[in-house]
């Protein structure tokens, strides 16, 4: 948790949706619309009594532009969307359960076989968007990596 004072660990897993988006061409990069739906846990390096461990879930919808085919083997992208997550409880930085979560990524695609693999971060901001104070929220970095059939 980058800015966050609840400092936590975790993982998870997700299953995403992904087509071409002509529309959302920019410039050299071809335009994608994501779907994500995933699930995870967190737990406090440090336990207090308002950070206990929680389960979350959540649904991603964004926008990514891959890098026009170039002759190296892999490509660069960039992510971009807003989702929601909701939580089995509150901890010290979120105080409500259902909460907002702008989200931002890159990484590079390269192929493996038929399919292709994606390596990269992933940078998600979760708060409940000042509806519940305080609202300090969480800043999450992820470590992403993906198999796209």
């Amino acid at each position: 948790m980058l800015g966050s004072s609840d400092i936590r660990f975790g993982g998870g897993v997700s299953y995403g949706f992904g087509r071409r988006e002509p529309r959302f061409k920019w410039g050299p990069f071809r335009g994608q619309f994501l779907l994500n739906a995933y699930a995870d846990h967190t737990w406090p390096l440090v336990e207090k009594g308002d950070n206990p461990p929680n389960y979350s879930a959540g649904f991603l919808a964004g926008a990514r532009w891959i890098a026009a085919n170039n002759t190296a083997n892999f490509a660069p992208y960039l992510d971009f969307g807003w989702g929601f997550q909701l939580a089995d409880r509150t901890t010290l930085d979120l105080p409500s359960e259902l909460n907002s979560t702008p989200w931002a990524g890159t990484g590079i695609i390269f192929p493996v076989g038929k399919y292709e693999a994606l390596f990269g971060f992933r940078f998600v901001h979760i708060s409940n968007a000042g509806f519940v104070r305080p609202n300090r929220g969480q800043d999450e970095l992820f470590l992403t990596s993906e198999i796209r059939l």
